[in-house]
Parts: structure tokens; C-alpha cells; sequence
């Protein structure tokens, strides 16, 4: 990129990436459009680029998709030390995430178009060899690994339940959408994704494991819901001076989902109201899939740490 100052969208949520290409297209410096009057419309070699790309919270001159190639076209500003020490770690990080990273200055371009034009050829041909050849052995192409929606979105739910990752993205999971490490290990992924499908049973009630609630109610009253009242020593939860839920753990109690105590919230919405069996059976299924939410956040957690976050597998922007 030709343009001053480190770019605001170093941040992990950088939320104008539409209107920040836009602006780039409509605004390209002269050695961007020398570029790309070359390169748009497979013009050389026959390769495909778009300009002003964006992989994940970074904005590219030129990128190749068939190639994972990456073309920088650098101005003057480039050559400031703080520039300069954030295109370090900006390529850095888009090489250890597989991306090839090409850089040239704008007086190459100016002084030596057709020079920068074969070298951006050669190495798109030399990477397009790599690539026909990678992995193959005697020709026979490898089988590829498919994913359901289902699963997908179960690795999702299994991501945002570990306590490592809701802390990591607190403040950004308050303003944006929710940023998701996909880990490239094959086996790992099923892992949290069986972990996260599990989880979304639960808080589905449709788990086989609510068929047996870990709580009780033992006392047949009149239901009357007053304020709730947690007894620690005794593990019971009352909805009034008599009645109450009986074996409570007191995380269960504490559970908390968007900022809401889970069990408070439910029973002070019902204050002054008789709870029908109804109401009672669904307490005691949410008791139920609180606690084995617990225990499977914990498991998530776990799995969460084994994730490579320097090795992940990214995403094109369209």
C-alpha cells in the first residue's frame, strides 16, 4: 500500500473494510493503476487478481486467489521505521498463514514496469507448478475433507463456550461479530464441533442427559414465586419461605448468560405468580443442562488451548 500512517485496521475488529476498499479502489496511486491496468482481466498469464483485497482484518494491493499471492505496491511512507516494523509483522503474519507476499517500491514500478510485470509473472508460474505438484506424489490427487453447515456452526458454538476465548474477545464480542478461530487440525475440529453440538443440545433442552434432572422439589405448595433465595450450605434455591429446589449446585446458581444470572432472571420474572408443573419440570431441566453446560465448557476450554492460533485456516472476503 502506497498511503501514509499505520492503517487503522491493524485492530482485530476493523469494521470498515467494505468502505475502506471502496475508497481505495475509487482512490489507487498511479503506480496502483500502472499495476493493475496489467493484471485485471487475467491479462497476465492468465492469472486471476483483485485489488484491494481483504484477509481477514488486512487490506491487500493485489491478490491472487488460485495462488494465495499477495502483491504490495510500496510509496515513500514505507520507509518510516514504524511503517516499516508493521509491514514486518503484518507479512509475517500472512506468511505463517500460507500467503506468498511479494513487495515492490513505487519507484520500481515508475522506472521499471515490464521488469516488475515478469518477475510478478515468473513467481505466479513457479507457484502454480508448486501447487499442481503439492502433495500429489504419482499424480493422484489427495481426497479432500468436507464439513457439514451443521458442524461448522457446532464449532462455532463450541468456540464462544471456552473461557479463554470469551475473555480474549470480551470487549470486541460487545461491539461486533464474533471473530472465529478455525484450527487447520482436521481432528480437533471435530472434536469441538461434537463438544459445541453437545452444548447447543442442552440449551436446546433436547439432550438425553435432562432425562434424569439433577434437582428436585420436594415440597407441594401453592408454587407462589417470591424472590429467589440461595441457600449455599443446604444447596436449595427458594422461590418462597417454604418451597424451594432442592440440590442446587451453587455454579449452577451462579451461571450467568448476556449478563443475567440464568435461574434469578427466570424466577423474578415469574415474582407473584403460581408456577405451574409446567414451569416447574422446565426449571428443573434448565438446573439440569446448566450444570452439564459447565461441565462441557470445561471441556471446550481445553480443546480451545490446543488450537495452533499461529497455523489457522483463513478466509477469503467477498
Amino acid at each position: 500500500m502506497g498511503r501514509g500512517k499505520v492503517p487503522s485496521f491493524l485492530r482485530r475488529g476493523f469494521r470498515g473494510g467494505l468502505e475502506q476498499r471502496r475508497e481505495l479502489r475509487k482512490n489507487p496511486t498511479p503506480t496502483e493503476r500502472k499495476i493493475w491496468s496489467k493484471l485485471k482481466n487475467k491479462q497476465l498469464g492468465g492469472f486471476k487478481f483483485r485489488r484491494q483485497h481483504q484477509i481477514d482484518h488486512f487490506i491487500v494491493d493485489f491478490y491472487s486467489p488460485e495462488l494465495c499471492l499477495i502483491i504490495e505496491i510500496d510509496g515513500d511512507v514505507h520507509a518510516d521505521p514504524q511503517q516499516a516494523e508493521y509491514d514486518r509483522m503484518r507479512q509475517t503474519e500472512l506468511e505463517s498463514r500460507g500467503f506468498t507476499v511479494v513487495r515492490y517500491t513505487n519507484n520500481e514500478v515508475r522506472e521499471n514496469l515490464e521488469g516488475v510485470l515478469s518477475d510478478i509473472l515468473k513467481t505466479c508460474e513457479d507457484l502454480s507448478l508448486a501447487l499442481s505438484l503439492k502433495g500429489e506424489g504419482k499424480g493422484e490427487l489427495q481426497p479432500r475433507l468436507t464439513l457439514s453447515p451443521e458442524q461448522i456452526l457446532s464449532y462455532c458454538y463450541g468456540i464462544m463456550h471456552s473461557e479463554t476465548y470469551r475473555k480474549d474477545y470480551e470487549e470486541f464480542l460487545r461491539i461486533d461479530f464474533p471473530r472465529i478461530p478455525f484450527t487447520k487440525d482436521y481432528n480437533l475440529f471435530l472434536e469441538i464441533s461434537k463438544i459445541g453440538e453437545e452444548i447447543g443440545k442442552l440449551h436446546l433442552l433436547e439432550s438425553a442427559l435432562l432425562e434424569n434432572p439433577i434437582a428436585d422439589y420436594p415440597i407441594q405448595g401453592e408454587h407462589l414465586a417470591k424472590k429467589p433465595v440461595y441457600d449455599k450450605k443446604t444447596r436449595r434455591l427458594y422461590i418462597n419461605d417454604e418451597e424451594f429446589f432442592g440440590n442446587v449446585p451453587e455454579e449452577v446458581w451462579e451461571f450467568v448468560i448476556g449478563g443475567y444470572q440464568v435461574l434469578d432472571k427466570y424466577l423474578k420474572y415469574r415474582k407473584d405468580r403460581k408456577l405451574s408443573r409446567e414451569e416447574i419440570e422446565h426449571l428443573l431441566k434448565v438446573i439440569t443442562a446448566i450444570k452439564f453446560t459447565i461441565d462441557k465448557m470445561r471441556v471446550a476450554e481445553e480443546l480451545f488451548k490446543k488450537i495452533d492460533l499461529n497455523n489457522l485456516v483463513m478466509f477469503e472476503k467477498r
